[in-house]
């Protein structure tokens, strides 16, 4: 069933008949082109079809209390790893300022743009929290601590290559266009755009894969 838009329009004070986008709470007109909430969509509709696979495929697995703690560590440092490149590519405005809101319709319509810490970094202060207390419950646990910092650097390894392979594959496609004639700037921007937009999603998407399977 698709959802409708939660946005009030501008021009009957009604509620938009649109459809949302998937994942999102409004439609392609009233915020839902922007990056910011197409990455968040992708991200709802990522989590939501890992839950299903989980809730569909998932079962009892043998592990003991160390080398589960051990997995954490390994994919979480790849989070961290990740998202700690997200934040160095943000400029200072964009890291702690940026649009909160986009509203057409209502006395209350327009764009709100507030100071608030961008997702990136509060991603990776979340996972940098975790990744710790996932060391110290480790180490509390008794697993040596040369095997959590192998563990923490593997992850970052894996973050490393899964990061430099999406690059090459983007550069490929980049390299072709140019070589038909048709990367036009504006082809290569929102290329870009969604490249960047889909890796946010797909490097931690795949670092929790490959963490739970190596369980």
């Amino acid at each position: 069933m698709t959802n409708q838009c939660t946005a009030t329009a501008h021009r009957t004070g009604q509620r938009c008949g649109r459809a949302a986008i998937t994942g999102a709470t409004v439609c392609y007109v009233h915020g839902g082109a922007a990056p910011a909430v197409k990455a968040a969509a992708a991200r709802r509709v990522a989590e939501a079809k890992a839950a299903a696979q989980v809730t569909r495929l998932g079962a009892r697995t043998d592990i003991s209390p160390a080398d589960a703690l051990l997995d954490l560590v390994h994919w979480t440092a790849g989070e961290v790893a990740y998202w700690r490149t997200q934040v160095e590519a943000l400029d200072r405005e964009a890291l702690t300022w940026g649009v909160t809101r986009i509203k057409d319709g209502g006395q209350d319509y327009g764009t709100t743009a507030e100071a608030r810490p961008n997702i990136a970094y509060v991603l990776l202060a979340q996972s940098s929290d975790r990744l710790a207390s996932y060391c110290v419950a480790a180490l509390k646990a008794g697993v040596d601590e040369r095997r959590v910092q192998l563990a923490q650097r593997q992850g970052e390894v894996t973050a490393d290559v899964l990061r430099s392979v999406l690059a090459v594959m983007f550069e490929l496609v980049i390299g072709t266009l140019r070589g038909e004639g048709i990367a036009q700037a504006r082809i290569v921007d929102a290329l870009t755009v969604a490249w960047r937009e889909r890796v946010a999603v797909t490097v931690p998407a795949e670092l929790r894969r490959i963490g739970g399977e190596a369980k």
